[in-house]
């Protein structure tokens, strides 16, 4: 090997290297920022826990799920905790960033891709927990390594990606309630894999596997009673408050009195001693306990489009994430102004949510017909941001910002990661020549129908974000009948390249 093939193996890693540095560099001044630890309603909860003995049934099946006490139980000082959840955060994304380089198949944007994805985890809503004493820091740092997982997974089977991924599905199941639902939703899919391509089998027992963690979750969560306060908080807020919704659980035998009926708006952490301890309220606790988790169930499913009508209500609330109340003293942002709009929107919550679903309708039908593997995960991490948000809408009224920022960190690193994968697919048909791809029918099938479709959208949505009625001018219908137009010819060479890839019947007649 000659000493210019060495460097060239080497200025790739270097660049990696450096970059990962300046993010450390950054992260750690801003971390050193902050004087010291800060605290939320919800720290004490997980200390409690933490303090209970570690083979107890209180500690692994207690008011928190374990993976946050186990942590704050091992680093028992504070600011060495906050200080090592720094540590896993850099870690898991530089990791996550590494993964994706990895499967990027252009050359130069590999150090690209692996710097966006760095960048990324300089926005505020990731960085803004590494100094607080709850589950939210362990927990985003732990989905990116999820993902990495995940995306090292898809790019080559190999058992010991499997196991590895198992243990971080274990430990990111039992950081939050509805991380462990996200848990089930990858097991499901991974069990249909299983199911549809024979070839995949061995993700058929994965699911299981991961569809068994989320059992355990849900059992210690059972256990531990750890549903009732989050639920009292919606319950309150969301069914004391609405007459329709209260005959609803009047019907499963929920006792309705004064006593009950004052509860309404009046939030679980300033109300919980009334809540689990006034005795007047005995009658509603033993139903609450023994109904009110299977009745809420049936009442979600009873009306399920009602429900999901109310949570894209507040989707925009959730994808926005108001973080700013939570920063603690000292704390100032490392992505700040057009930058930190652009790497991470938050201004225009709606456009954000239009766009990135339009980004993904368009994506899926390549991706299936081209058969890119490699786009799998940051796909799905788009469309199972949507269930994810259902889950944490209707799960708890309480602090909703916050508990939405991991499905909203999930919906914007998706959205990245399928415009890197876009890209990439894109520079590497552009390294055919030009005439081979123009020459190409599929090529152009696809190039006419998704700019027909994007043109035909377009003004629809523009209008839907920015007005509240549709109003289409003379440009924007020559645009949507222009788009109509190469949609309907790029659907007519696909329709042609069909017909011609068709063998002709045989021909049976004898020559005479």
């Amino acid at each position: 090997m000659t000493s210019l093939e060495k460097i060239k193996l080497a200025i790739r890693p270097l660049i990696y290297a450096v970059l990962f540095l300046i993010t450390a560099i950054l992260r750690i001044r801003n971390f050193y920022q902050m004087p010291t630890y800060a605290q939320l309603n919800d720290t004490a909860g997980y200390l409690m826990n933490a303090a209970e003995p570690l083979f107890s049934l209180k500690f692994w099946a207690g008011i928190r799920p374990f993976t946050i006490p186990l942590f704050y139980k091992i680093f028992t000082n504070l600011n060495t905790a906050t200080v090592v959840q720094l540590a896993i955060s850099l870690i898991c994304w530089g990791l996550l960033a590494l993964c994706f380089a990895r499967i990027t198949r252009t050359v130069w944007l590999k150090p690209v891709s692996f710097g966006i994805v760095l960048l990324f985890s300089l926005s505020t809503d990731i960085i803004l927990w590494e100094r607080y004493i709850l589950s939210d820091s362990l927990s985003i740092s732990l989905f990116a390594l999820l993902t990495a997982c995940l995306i090292w997974l898809t790019a080559e089977w190999h058992l010991t990606r499997a196991v590895l991924l198992g243990v971080v599905l274990f430990f990111f199941a039992f950081t939050r309630e509805s991380n462990a639902w996200l848990v089930m939703m990858i097991a499901l899919i991974c069990i249909g894999t299983g199911v549809i391509f024979k070839h995949n089998r061995r993700y058929l027992a994965l699911g299981f596997i991961f569809l068994a963690i989320f059992y355990l979750s849900n059992l210690t969560t059972s256990i531990g009673k750890r549903w009732a306060a989050p639920f009292f908080n919606t319950f309150a807020e969301r069914i004391l408050t609405d007459y329709n919704k209260l005959k609803f659980f009047e019907k499963n035998g929920m006792p309705i009195t004064p006593e009950v009926l004052s509860l309404a708006r009046q939030h679980g952490v300033n109300n919980n001693d009334v809540f689990f301890y006034a005795p007047e309220l005995q009658e509603f606790r033993d139903w609450y306990y023994a109904n009110a988790k299977s009745a809420y169930m049936r009442f979600l499913l009873d009306d399920f489009g009602r429900r999901i009508e109310e949570a894209v209500e507040g989707s925009p609330y959730m994808v926005a994430s108001y973080t700013q109340i939570y920063w603690p003293k000292g704390f100032s942002p490392i992505l700040d102004g057009w930058l930190a709009q652009v790497v991470y929107q938050k201004d225009y919550p709606w456009l954000l949510i239009i766009y990135t679903t339009l980004l993904v309708g368009l994506t899926i039908p390549v991706m299936l017909y081209e058969k890119q593997s490699n786009w799998i995960v940051p796909v799905f991490l788009i469309l199972l941001s949507y269930p994810h948000a259902f889950i944490i809408y209707h799960g708890d009224t309480n602090e909703l910002s916050r508990h939405a920022v991991i499905m909203g960190i999930q919906y914007r690193l998706g959205g990245w990661l399928v415009i890197l994968a876009v890209l990439d697919y894109v520079l590497q048909c552009f390294a055919v020549p030009l005439h081979r791809i123009i020459s190409n029918p599929k090529n152009a099938a696809w190039a006419l129908t998704v700019l027909g479709l994007g043109l035909l959208l377009f003004p629809v949505i523009t209008d839907l974000v920015w007005g509240h009625k549709l109003v289409i001018g003379r440009t924007q219908l020559i645009g949507m009948i222009f788009g109509a137009f190469l949609l309907l010819c790029g659907l007519l060479i696909f329709y042609r390249k069909k017909q011609a890839g068709r063998k002709p019947p045989a021909n049976n007649k004898q020559e005479l």
